[in-house]
């Protein structure tokens, strides 16, 4: 390794950068606003921020600190700190973008490194060999378009290098030219059908795949040099003629076939693909934008391998921005960005409306932080199996032992065969569960009264118990999320029913159905998750602690609360339409959604500022406090 590969080597694993804090990032952001590059527009109308009239997910998604971005938008802000790095050092736009994606976006280190040696900092890279050709325009549309030579572009780089050499250097081999490697920039940054390549907004399946890199549309290329006699290929070994050899500004010439073969293999690499170099043993040389252009224009799977080139030059900046975070959804192609202190986000509006981890990019798991959780969740792989092997996914009806499984998401059970009613999650007798006959939702605590005595053995024992005791409730609020997510599937046709048994109902007046189904389903998922973060809460060294035994009685306090309104509010969504009571719903609602706010906030601001008295938003409507006092 070189002197200078190993100065500069290190930048590009540096922490990511927060990409808003400069000048042209923020102007990046007023840009994808409203912004239009060539022939993309984005797909929004606007930066969004989370839907201010989803009130119960306010501890989710603050409004004003998240945004929801498209690729397009994205583009919008690389294409703003390429153009500010372009300006500032008097560099071909290619060579500004490469130079900021080694230096991890960030143009204080590269403006440093810059100007104390450029030389040295462009081999490093593997730029020195790049020089700019002249600016390119395009006549006609579609796959008939030529590029011709526009005014000869006067910009030059500041290194001694570059001004020392030029593309003339290459005669040997033929000048350095660009109107062909132009062209094919042009022929695959604009197909001649982008709709039926994936059109639409942005730089989506085949829409001016090449943008993604940064460059604007019209840059400044990069010089490629021209074989005017047959070359070997340095691969295969075969002689071919110049026009169907390839090469890097280096003048390492290798036939088009292997060159596409070479690249293709490079772009299963990940975001690594963005350094890829010279196929050359020890050539540093960067591949440069127009030859990767050039290799695949009017290629069958040109609009394929420019669409992956382009998500993985978009995953390399994301990835160097902390404030960005591509949605973890299956299939989805937005990007949140968010504020300083943002922990769970939403993707919405306009997205998917996944909710999850900003921090680790999980599924949104408040209460339990990110640490446990992957404790949590390497827990339950490992002991998976034996847990499986004592879980089952049926249970015996505690009178007549028939075998019975859970098929909807409330915990109040009723045997088919005998009629016995109980509760799923601790097999007791249902009707020592309300409120009406003076006893409490208390299936929700460990009690450990019954563990074997204080040795070995024991404590292995009561371990694994209390293991089971988390895990079995964490599953059965999982299973029930799971139900609550298909059911809200068809919570439109119901409001539709709904509003046709009603009479004269508008669409709005139906809407607290589909706002309780919601409202199940945050809950359930946080319920899911207050069983991970409470087997860490009561683990025997927290326990231990001098006020380890008030955090857990708090804290179940508060989980039974939100519990069981959960389950009062999952039996009345799934009431028939004729048998729905609008206002108890919608009260049921609101004081769920209150337990759920003190929970969350009691967990976040911690177990010694929350109160017994505090369990009840002040805020929540005296009618819907008496619907809650009195659960069905």
């Amino acid at each position: 390794m070189s002197e200078s590969e190993e100065e500069y080597e290190y930048e590009s694993g540096d922490e990511p950068e927060d990409l808003e804090e400069d000048g042209s990032a923020q102007d990046g952001m007023a840009a994808a606003e409203g912004f239009q590059s060539g022939d993309m527009r984005s797909t929004s109308s606007s930066l969004a921020s989370p839907s201010p009239g989803k009130k119960f997910l306010s501890t989710i998604c603050k409004d004003g600190e998240v945004r929801l971005l498209d690729m397009a938008d994205v583009v919008t802000l690389m294409q703003a700190k390429v153009a500010q790095i372009t300006d500032l050092l008097d560099i071909p736009p290619a060579k500004g973008a490469a130079l900021l994606r080694h230096m991890g976006w960030s143009q204080e280190k590269l403006t440093d490194a810059y100007w104390s040696n450029a030389d040295k900092l462009e081999k490093a890279v593997g730029v020195d060999t790049w020089h700019s050709s002249e600016a390119l325009s395009v006549v006609g549309t579609g796959s008939a378009a030529e590029a011709v030579p526009a005014a000869s572009s006067s910009t030059t780089t500041t290194s001694s290098s570059s001004s020392s050499s030029s593309s003339s250097s290459l005669s040997p081999l033929g000048p350095a030219t660009s109107s062909s490697s132009g062209a094919a920039f042009e022929a695959w940054s604009s197909p001649a059908n982008p709709q039926a390549a994936g059109g639409g907004g942005g730089p989506g399946p085949g829409r001016a795949p090449l943008l993604a890199l940064g460059l604007p549309p019209g840059h400044t290329g990069i010089a490629l040099p021209r074989a005017q006699a047959p070359v070997t290929c340095r691969i295969c070994f075969v002689d071919v003629g110049p026009d169907e050899a390839l090469a890097s500004p280096c003048g390492h010439f290798f036939c088009s076939l292997c060159y596409r073969e070479y690249l293709a293999t490079k772009l299963e690499e990940g975001p690594a693909v963005v350094f890829t170099t010279c196929p050359e043993h020890k050539c540093t040389s960067l591949v440069p934008p127009e030859l990767w252009a050039e290799a695949f224009a009017h290629q069958e799977q040109g609009v394929r391998m420019g669409n992956k080139l382009s998500k993985m030059t978009l995953d390399q900046f994301v990835g160097y921005n902390k404030r960005m975070r591509w949605c973890p959804a299956p299939n989805c192609c937005k990007i949140v960005m968010a504020g300083a202190g943002v922990t769970n986000v939403r993707c919405h509006p306009g997205g998917c409306n996944h909710a999850f981890c900003f921090k680790c990019g999980e599924e949104a798991h408040q209460p339990t932080a990110c640490e446990e959780l992957m404790s949590w969740t390497e827990k339950c792989q490992n002991e998976s199996e034996t847990a499986n092997w004592i879980l089952a996914n049926t249970k015996r009806c505690p009178k007549c032992n028939t075998r019975i499984e859970k098929n909807q998401g409330c915990n109040h059970m009723t045997c088919s065969q005998c009629k016995y009613e109980f509760c799923w999650m601790c097999m007791g007798p249902w009707t020592e569960h309300g409120a009406n006959t003076g006893g409490y939702y208390k299936c929700n605590r460990y009690d450990p009264s019954s563990a074997p005595a204080d040795d070995e053995i024991g404590r292995a024992k009561r371990e694994l118990d209390r293991y089971l005791h988390y895990y079995k409730r964490y599953q059965s609020h999982h299973q029930a999320q799971k139900f609550a997510e298909k059911q809200l599937e068809s919570t439109e046709r119901r409001m539709v029913e709904l509003q046709e048994t009603t009479g004269g109902s508008s669409w709005i007046d139906v809407q607290y159905l589909k706002t309780a189904n919601e409202m199940v389903i945050e809950c359930r998922r946080t319920l899911k998750y207050t069983y991970s973060f409470g087997y860490y809460l009561t683990s025997p060294k927290a326990m231990e602690r001098e006020d380890g035994g008030k955090h857990r009685e708090l804290f179940e306090n508060m989980q039974e609360d939100l519990e069981r309104y959960t389950e009062v509010l999952s039996e009345l969504t799934e009431q028939p339409i004729d048998r729905m009571e609008k206002e108890s719903i919608i009260n049921n609602t609101r004081v769920t959604e209150s337990f759920l706010r003190n929970l969350l906030i009691g967990c976040e601001e911690g177990l010694d500022q929350v109160s017994s008295s505090a369990l009840m938003s002040p805020s929540a409507p005296a009618a819907a406090q008496a619907a809650a006092e009195s659960p069905p």
